[in-house]
């Protein structure tokens, strides 16, 4: 834990973390035998989301003063982060939402788990369950996996089930570099625009859907349309975007080629609004 407060301390620090949002929340510190796995206990954030360098020296402080002693009821845990997840998202619709779990260990708790009728039984099944619930759900939200410690690789199946494509495992010597770097990684995965709020209309007048189009700009200043397509079972190569609901809207999604794009590029990605929406040419 030493370990990982000094990386996370670099890591809030750091330029490129600065305007970056952050909450914590914690589990695995009620005593040995009294695990619950009810979301609701772990629903209040340690440190209430807050943007960076301004919300640092909180979560600094919550990191140090953490005492992980107890058992490890993920799946519960990623429920209550998810709910603070999507109230979040609710209020910045624009911007990327993730959940990024930190976890030294399993989703376990053997001393709680014979307790009889109703008793916490966590299990890596259930947290990838809780996992695919939040990125399926509207507003989605993806579940990135920081496992520190040996015998770690089933924490990938939480990761897949999430949206993110593995788990970042930790072991050995030097760990607090290679928290950084997979700090740093998830960072930038973490903000390619995939799932984007929908734009807003001109003053005094409605949205009309049909009338939406998106384009980005690359690094060499060179401007490129995104086409639209109905349905993502229609995303090919080519890249487009579509809507999430084509009969009731609540945001836009990137087709997996146009999401690589804009990442790879750095790009500067626009909605425009008053023109008809152009598909892709058939």
């Amino acid at each position: 834990l030493q370990a990982i407060t000094r990386a996370f301390g670099e890591f809030l620090d750091d330029p490129e973390s600065e305007g970056v949002s952050v909450g914590m929340g914690s589990f695995g510190q009620l005593p040995i035998g009294a695990t619950s796995c009810d979301p609701d206990v772990y629903s209040t954030p340690t440190v209430p989301i807050g943007m960076l360098p301004g919300n640092s020296g909180a979560l600094l402080r919550a990191l140090e003063a953490a005492e992980p002693v107890g058992e490890t009821p993920t799946g519960a845990a990623i429920r209550a982060a998810c709910t603070t997840a999507q109230a979040h998202k609710e209020e910045v619709p624009g911007h990327e939402v993730v959940i990024l779990l930190l976890t030294d260990g399993e989703p376990k708790a053997p001393v709680s788990c014979p307790g009889g009728d109703g008793a916490c039984c966590p299990t890596v099944l259930d947290a990838a369950a809780a996992a695919a619930d939040c990125v399926e759900d509207r507003p989605g939200i993806r579940t990135y996996v920081l496992g520190v410690g040996p015998f770690l690789t089933n924490l990938g199946e939480i990761a897949r089930a999430g949206g993110s494509e593995h788990a970042y495992l930790v072991e050995g010597d030097d760990v607090a570099n290679q928290v950084l770097e997979a700090l740093r990684t998830i960072r930038g995965d973490a903000q390619i625009p995939c799932h984007l709020g929908l734009p807003s209309a001109p003053a005094g007048t409605e949205l009309d859907y049909y009338q939406v189009n998106m384009a980005f700009t690359t690094d060499a200043c060179e401007g490129q349309v995104l086409y639209a397509v109905s349905t993502a079972e229609q995303c090919g190569e080519a890249g487009g975007w579509y809507y999430d609901n084509p009969t009731a809207p609540t945001q836009i999604e990137l087709c997996p080629a146009s999401c690589e794009a804009v990442s790879a590029t750095a790009a500067e990605l626009v909605f425009t609004v008053g023109c008809a929406t152009v598909f892709v040419p058939r």
